[in-house]
């Protein structure tokens, strides 16, 4: 069942079938179409992308190499907010919740903050998303 839900996503939110379509021989994309389908489609294909960014055997555009290696190192953060949300719904206490500042990095598994301690110690917190988790396990 959650693959069924996994594909259904994957053709209605990030239009699959034209993606399939793009790799047709002839086929005309622009250089940045891959790699951001594959950022938008997260789970594994980010992970994938960066596998196929050395596969200059399979993929003669350099330029698509090139992005396809960056589609790691692209992905979105999630605002602190979100964070602070999902660190509640684990059971964090409110106290070290308020002080979530802003992303540092993001990639397709987690996200990495700043964060201060309620005595004012700062320090990072990654943050590995539930979906995340879902869409890989689906994959």
């Amino acid at each position: 069942p959650d693959q069924s839900k996994r594909l259904v996503q994957l053709i209605d939110k990030h239009d699959f079938l034209a993606f399939v379509k793009s790799l047709s021989p002839g086929a005309q994309a622009p250089p940045d179409y891959f790699p951001g389908w594959m950022r938008r489609a997260g789970g594994y294909f980010p992970k994938f992308a960066q596998v196929l960014s050395v596969r200059a055997d399979l993929i003669k555009d350099r330029e698509v190499l090139e992005q396809m290696g960056r589609c790691i190192e692209d992905m979105p953060a999630k605002p602190p907010a979100s964070v602070t949300k999902h660190l509640v719904h684990l059971g964090f206490d409110s106290s070290f919740c308020r002080g979530v500042g802003d992303a540092l990095n993001a990639g397709s598994i987690a996200q990495v903050n700043a964060v201060t301690f309620p005595d004012g110690r700062q320090a990072v917190l990654k943050v590995a998303w539930p979906e995340t988790k879902w869409q890989y396990q689906t994959e």
